[in-house]
């Protein structure tokens, strides 16, 4: 209905000005509804060995454009304990970055191993970043930029699997999120 109307009020510019704030409403509904759907599972299933790499490719792949972004996939034998919805972090993460990082052109997934043996799972991206004043409520619900549900629900998701997440970027370097895994929790790196 939206595009019709579009179509109609052209050369209105009150009535486009009117129209973009319904569809601005609109998108949010549905990402709430998104993120009530989501938050519902979490929990629910049960955690079994996950390979990251295709959890990455299949957030990828839910993005009818990119805009150019070269997504940097490092995780092709990276297998954690997590669930289904682990899909749903990666998709948040390359959403954020789309919509915030600015000139981005890249995010890189990779892993390390650290000396204690736990794992860093790292996604970065080399967009504006996120600014300092930010950072210290950046995974409080309804915090940040948008509807304030998706660096939540990231932690929240995150928290089942007996992991850690932080944001460890440098102002002005891209976004670059580190999530910390247990050893017994990863294979393949």
């Amino acid at each position: 209905n939206l595009f019709l109307a579009r179509k109609q009020v052209k050369e209105n510019p009150k009535l486009s000005y009117i129209l973009n704030q319904i569809e601005g409403a609109s998108r949010n509904i549905v990402r709430i509804l998104e993120f009530a759907k989501t938050y519902e599972m979490i929990g629910c299933q049960e955690q079994i060995p996950v390979n990251v790499g295709k959890a990455v490719e299949e957030a990828a792949s839910l993005f009818s454009d990119l805009k150019g972004v070269k997504i940097i996939n490092e995780c092709s034998k990276l297998v954690v304990t997590a669930d289904s919805v682990l899909t749903t972090v990666f998709y948040n993460l390359i959403d954020n970055a789309l919509k915030y990082g600015q000139k981005i052109t890249q995010i890189r997934i990779y892993a390390q191993r650290n000396n204690d043996g736990t794992c860093l799972l790292i996604v970065e991206d080399n967009g504006e970043g996120i600014d300092t004043d930010l950072k210290k409520n950046l995974f409080n619900k309804g915090y940040g930029k948008g509807t304030g549900y998706g660096l939540y629900l990231i932690r929240k998701i995150i928290e089942i699997y007996g992991w850690k997440v932080e944001e460890i970027s440098e102002p002005g370097k891209g976004a670059k999120f580190a999530f910390k895994m247990p050893a017994e929790l990863v294979k393949g790196i």
